[in-house]
Parts: structure tokens; sequence; C-alpha cells
């Protein structure tokens, strides 16, 4: 896995909103991790996660 996905709903594809989005983002900076678990365990992260992190957020918020 190489990106996260930032959705308000999954079954109906709604997105969240940018200002969520930037919201989320600003409040896991602050977090230390450097491991993610999925509902799927092809889905758990434990290299690069705060990197992927950045750019996914990234890509959502335009900046």
């Amino acid at each position: 896995m190489k990106h996260f996905a930032v959705m308000y709903s999954y079954p109906n594809k709604i997105p969240l909103s940018l200002q969520e989005v930037k919201r989320i983002n600003k409040r896991l900076e602050a977090i230390p991790f450097d491991t993610l678990y999925g509902f799927y365990s092809y889905q758990n992260l434990s290299k690069d996660v705060k990197e992927i992190l950045k750019r996914s957020m990234e890509r959502y918020s335009g900046d």
C-alpha cells in the first residue's frame, strides 16, 4: 500500500471535506507512530508510514 484514502463514507464514496482532511492531518502530525494496522493484514504498514501519510494528505489538500 502506497497511499492513504480518506472518505466520509466508503460504501457511498463520499469524500471528506478539505477542511476536515487538513484538521485530521494536523492532529496526526503531532502523534509519533511508525506502524499502521489496516482492516486486512495486507493493509498494514511498518515502513515510511509518516511519509506516505504526508504525501497522501498533500494530494487530498492540494498543498
